[in-house]
């Protein structure tokens, strides 16, 4: 880039012509995002290690700021017609970005937008967004930090976009994509698709049965190593309390968990802990008594009164009965707690 143009991109109020700004800004953020990816190569590990990493990063938020400021003089008032290059910018970038006001309004700028638009229409600003998605090819991209950020930022927008998409578009593209960026190592990256995930069983509760048990059981298989447990909460509670009316996915959610629970307890403990994983998935299981329809809360009832009583010794019976009955002391819906009260009460006879 030329000195004229960064004079230009920085101090201008008029806003940056789009056509002549953009596609140097894009080309910009590429090299840049390829030489930090050269540079993290293991082939230069040598002469990179030697260098002072407080400067490198001071190096690299100088010039995303820069790029920052350009981006928004070149999109103000312009940015859905250009929602895909800006998402190229923003995201090839985004391994340097630092924290600012301007990259905190330029993201909620385009959040708005991704929000406002026409519902399953698969709108064109919708669809650039989709295409910002970077390819996932071979296995380097699970361990590769630098592309883990450009996945991270898209999946931390993707919610405001999902309902804007068509049905077969959630379940042919964006479903498989969100699926696979559980797979990256970075747990950040892990976390942020799962509430993506979240964010789609809350946007398309009608696609609940076809799409919520594959990410219940691919949860539960990876928990507690990868899984993040706030958002897999978050999906079950969103299912069960608010799925549609007659749906058994209760059910299955509740016999996931309890075998899931199962499975924990009979496993040699692997740390010390006042809280051990298990207990959180215990207390989640319990809590579907307080959420479901009516009419399950028998058989919810049965499940959980087998996940008290299942083990041998007295003191671990006596102390998952008192975790059921924390959980259903909490229930603020009173409609449904006077007869939840009485069933755990009269479990106190089969301890």
């Amino acid at each position: 880039m030329n000195a004229h143009f960064i004079a230009e991109a920085v101090s201008r109020d008029d806003g940056l012509d789009p056509r002549q700004s953009l596609p140097m800004l894009m080309e910009f953020s590429r090299n840049v995002y390829d030489t930090a990816q050269e540079l993290a190569a293991s082939e230069c590990a040598g002469w990179t290690d030697t260098l002072d990493n407080s400067v490198v990063r001071a190096a690299r938020a100088n010039i995303y700021d820069f790029a920052l400021i350009t981006l928004k003089n070149a999109l103000r008032g312009r940015l859905e017609a250009h929602v895909g290059d800006a998402m190229f910018v923003l995201s090839h970038l985004e391994f340097a970005r630092s924290t600012s006001l301007e990259y905190a309004q330029v993201l909620g700028a385009l959040a708005t937008l991704l929000n406002s638009l026409p519902s399953s229409s698969d709108a064109p600003a919708a669809m650039a967004f989709l295409a910002s998605l970077p390819e996932l090819a071979g296995d380097a991209w699970r361990g590769d930090k630098i592309l883990g950020a450009r996945m991270h930022l898209i999946l931390r927008l993707l919610p405001f976009a999902l309902s804007k998409f068509t049905t077969p578009r959630i379940i042919v593209d964006v479903c498989p994509y969100v699926r696979r960026c559980c797979d990256h190592e970075a747990k950040h990256v892990v976390k942020a698709a799962h509430v993506a995930y979240v964010g789609i069983f809350h946007a398309r509760p009608e696609l609940n049965g076809q799409l919520f048990p594959d990410y219940l059981r691919m949860s539960l298989e990876r928990y507690p190593a990868s899984t993040p447990l706030e958002p897999l909460v978050a999906a079950v509670g969103l299912v069960t309390k608010f799925g549609e009316a007659g749906s058994e996915l209760a059910l299955f959610v509740a016999r996931e968990l309890s075998e899931k629970v199962k499975n924990m307890d009979a496993a040699p403990p692997t740390m010390s802990s006042e809280d051990p994983p298990v207990e959180p998935l215990r207390r989640l299981l319990f809590q579907l008594v307080t959420l479901v329809d009516f009419p399950l809360i028998p058989v919810i009832q049965d499940i959980l009164e087998d996940a008290v009583l299942d083990s041998s010794d007295p003191f671990t019976r006596a102390r998952r009965h008192e975790t059921l009955a924390y959980t259903v002391m909490r229930c603020p819906d009173y409609a449904r707690k006077p007869m939840m009260v009485d069933w755990v009460m009269q479990m106190n006879s089969k301890l």
